[in-house]
């Protein structure tokens, strides 16, 4: 730890933290640099700074000295303690606060600085491709459709979508054959926001022919829009339940929000759909997101979707 002064390095030093004073005139060439680089070999580091401009100073001028580490901490009283005065310190900090044993949670506070942040992701050599060892996908219907991605399922009004996913969702939490073929067992989280509670009663009731209705279904009947907090409701539902294996949204419309003005609508959906698609990829989940088609009929089923081509 490096203090400000004297009496932050004492009271750092009394709660069995090695500290140090920051002093002014180092540079890289000095006898107080190098003694003080021998003794930060290897250690995490921490800088105490003060609100007054010489405490800043001495803080950007050793963070210049620490260059090539990029493991060092910067705790700025200044935003722990509200209209801190220009001339005090830590061991003042813990006066006013009344408790010196806080500084763990002071630690908490500290801002990584000398990071290098990566923008974006690594290259992958094509070489890489000769020796590695890519799993084959796994199923959930076997050989129809995988165990992760974005899927969307597309018919007209009224033609039973609702119940075939009602009929999946079934298969998926009791482990049973759907559509005459083996499925992954798991929870499900099912946003089902067009159905009522007494639909959704009766058509589980006729689906499971007499037989209880299994857990695992986890029915939400409203949802945000995707760019208004959708995420953070799927966040939220699967760290209730971590054992999700399959989302479903019915119907995607419900979910989605309006381009502005004259923006692009196939980049505006492309926007909407492609976080969905980062999200369960991210988490390797499969999504499934029923939605209507289109009034007018077409040749290529790409283009029958309700949406433009960003949906699809």
């Amino acid at each position: 730890f490096f203090g400000d002064n004297r009496e932050d390095a004492f009271t750092l030093n009394t709660l069995d933290y090695p500290a140090i004073v920051l002093k002014d005139g180092c540079s890289d060439d000095s006898k107080c640099w190098g003694k003080i680089a021998e003794a930060i070999q290897g250690k995490e580091i921490f800088l105490i700074q003060g609100s007054f401009g010489q405490s800043q100073r001495k803080t950007k001028m050793f963070v210049k000295l620490l260059r090539d580490r990029n493991d060092i901490r910067v705790i700025r009283l200044c935003r722990c303690w509200q209209d801190m005065p220009k001339d005090k310190g830590l061991a003042e900090f813990f006066e006013i606060d009344g408790n010196i044993n806080r500084f763990p949670d002071l630690m908490k506070t500290a801002e990584a600085v000398n990071e290098k942040k990566k923008r974006f992701p690594e290259a992958i050599d094509s070489s890489y491709y000769n020796t590695s060892n890519i799993p084959e996908p796994e199923w959930m219907i076997e050989n129809i459709l995988p165990d992760q991605g974005l899927t969307q399922l597309s018919a007209k009004p009224k033609a039973g979508k609702t119940y075939l996913c009602y009929d999946f969702a079934l298969a998926v939490v009791k482990g049973t054959e759907f559509l005459g073929t083996k499925v992954k067992q798991g929870t499900v989280l099912y946003f089902d926001i067009e159905t009522s509670e007494r639909q959704r009663q009766e058509r589980l009731k006729r689906l499971c022919d007499g037989e209880p209705i299994p857990s695992g279904i986890k029915f939400y009947s409203k949802a945000a829009k995707i760019k208004d907090g959708f995420i953070q409701q799927l966040e939220e539902a699967l760290d209730q339940n971590p054992d999700t294996v399959l989302i479903i949204v019915d119907t995607i419309k419900k979910i989605r929000s309006q381009k502005s003005g004259a923006s692009d609508q196939n980049l505006h959906d492309d926007e909407e759909i492609g976080a969905l698609a980062e999200f369960v990829h991210d988490r390797n989940l499969l999504m499934v997101c029923t939605n209507h088609l289109k009034k007018e009929p077409t040749e290529d089923p790409f283009d029958a979707s309700l949406g433009s081509q960003g949906i699809a």
